[in-house]
């Protein structure tokens, strides 16, 4: 199992518009009905613009910078009983899994940029969410790193730390009785 979006169909572009908001070439938030900047109406809507957000810029991350999203650990790496796929729902694989941006042949540039966002709502691509929507991408997010990083002929990946949740429910009781039978015998 891949965890795989397709990114080039421009979705959260589209959810954006149907919120209200675009983006305009110089990378700056404007309302659709007046051209306006963000206008704050309560937190939920803040919030789920600010998440709109993360999935316009990883669009833009695939279609606009050519990255490649990656989805770790890859299902060979998940494998951390033998029986994993027994106790592990297909729908559960997928909430211990985070994504990262590489660049093309990142692995044959001599040089190496890697991006790693700060702590709380911030994802991949992105410095700060309030940048993002009241300033501009270029400001809130990784792309003016990923224009030098071209003219530098550096490879580049964007890490993801704060989407490492790690929710996992089992089908048989016994599988997590075995761990922790496992866990007391090393502790």
């Amino acid at each position: 199992m891949e965890k795989m979006i397709d990114r080039t169909k421009e979705e959260a572009k589209k959810k954006l518009k149907e919120m209200g908001y675009y983006y305009t070439k110089e990378k700056k938030l404007r309302q659709i009905k007046n051209d306006e900047k963000f206008e704050f109406v309560n937190q939920k809507h803040y919030e789920e613009l600010g998440d709109l957000i993360v999935e316009y810029i990883y669009e833009q991350l695939v279609v606009e910078y050519k990255m490649e999203e990656i989805w770790l650990p890859l299902e060979k790496d998940l494998k951390f009983s033998e029986n994993y796929k027994e106790n592990i729902e297909e729908s559960e694989l997928e909430k211990i899994r985070t994504n990262i941006f590489i660049s093309k042949e990142f692995e044959k540039k001599e040089k190496l940029m890697l991006l790693i966002c700060g702590s709380g709502a911030v994802r991949a691509g992105q410095w700060a969410r309030s940048l993002c929507i009241n300033i501009d991408l270029n400001t809130g997010g990784v792309f003016p790193f990923l224009e030098e990083a071209e003219k530098q002929n550096c490879g580049v990946i964007i890490f993801n730390p704060n989407l490492t949740s790690v929710l996992i429910t089992t089908k048989k009781k016994s599988f997590w009785k075995k761990q922790k039978r496992l866990m007391h015998k090393f502790l």
